[in-house]
């Protein structure tokens, strides 16, 4: 067998495998060894660390525009393909150990791939995010701790984007409830807060997380439920799994239309958030009024991303407010913030 012909026999068995075994590696080692010695000798160690990295992460979330639905069999064997080519040639760099963390997931490997990343990068910070997912899956308190404090220390969370989940939570009145997030702005930020101001009540769901099959079983025992089986769409199991538990859930509006749009007859607008949980709509109306009392900062919104999310809230509460001269005065400004806004960002009308 030529040198060509055993590689791509050795890296489909990989790609069957999954992981690097100890196995695995002795074959890539000898590899190595006839390269050196074959007259065409294959190159795998010309890879750009910073180009296969962004190669595997286009391929890891090209199916997550789908309300994030689960990678199918060809891109797993892609995902494993580039995570081998890393292994093989870039073994001790930090995209190397940053893949092999994404490949292992939320484990104990995982992690220890993920702190020798840290190790080989001068940007760690990059890797704060990161962290905090894997020890809030793991329990590890401690080290969750650690690095809630570093993000929150690092200027990563502007102050609109810290005002915005301040009033995601002034949204919600019942302490003990579950808010599922979608994005970097509400997951990481909410986190944070919940752990500073001592909440430990309100909990956070991130939809992409729940593609790890340890984050299930953490969501499923968190909310008093069974582990329902997993049809590849995290939002499919979160309205399977809510349906179990009395707990309140709360979806934040950062989630994908399509999501949204799927569960609209279950979900009703409160503040900046839905609930999941059936609301009478004297109900939805008080709830409403008091989180647009607690707000906070609006006017410093510059994000148009986050700027959509309340006139969406401005415009549930004009319709809640319109025949009641009581809360004549609340209109009025939530009519003034809304026009502000619409001038600002005059493509949200």
């Amino acid at each position: 067998m030529n040198i060509t012909a055993y590689l791509k026999a050795t890296v489909l068995g990989l790609i069957l495998a999954a992981t690097f075994n100890s196995s695995a590696q002795s074959n890539l080692d000898g590899i190595k060894g006839d390269e050196q010695s074959d007259d065409n000798e294959i190159q795998l160690t010309n890879e750009s660390p910073q180009e296969l990295l962004l190669e595997y992460e286009i391929e890891r979330t090209k199916n997550f525009s789908n309300g994030y639905k689960s990678t199918n069999r060809t891109t797993l064997d892609n995902l494993n393909t580039i995570s081998n080519r890393a292994q093989l040639s870039l073994a001790e760099t930090y995209e190397a150990h940053y893949i092999q963390y994404k490949q292992s997931g939320f484990t104990s490997a995982g992690l220890e791939f993920l702190k020798i990343a840290e190790q080989n990068t001068e940007n760690k910070a990059e890797l704060y995010s990161d962290f905090i997912a894997c020890s809030h899956v793991l329990k590890k308190e401690l080290l969750f701790d650690k690095y809630t404090s570093k993000l929150r220390n690092s200027g990563f969370i502007t102050n609109e984007v810290l005002e915005y989940n301040k009033n995601v939570l002034r949204s919600i009145e019942t302490e003990a409830s579950f808010i599922v997030t979608n994005g970097w702005e509400d997951t990481y930020p909410l986190l944070s807060l919940l752990k500073q101001e001592n909440k430990t009540a309100t909990q956070v769901i991130n939809a992409e997380w729940i593609l790890d099959p340890e984050y299930r079983k953490l969501i499923a025992a968190r909310l008093g439920t069974s582990n329902p089986s997993f049809n590849d769409n995290p939002y499919d199991w979160i309205l399977t799994v809510s349906q179990s538990t009395s707990s309140a859930i709360y979806f934040t509006p950062t989630l994908p239309r399509s999501v949204l749009l799927k569960a609209q007859e279950s979900l009703t607008p409160i503040g900046i958030v839905f609930s999941l949980n059936p609301i009478t709509a004297a109900e939805q109306k008080r709830q409403c009024i008091n989180a647009w009392k607690m707000f906070s900062k609006v006017e410093l919104i510059s994000n148009s991303d986050l700027c959509t999310n309340y006139i969406f809230i401005f415009s549930v509460l004009e319709d809640l407010l319109a025949n009641d001269q009581s809360e004549k005065g609340t209109l009025n400004q939530v009519l003034a913030y809304k026009k502000q806004l619409l001038k600002k960002y005059p493509a949200l009308k």
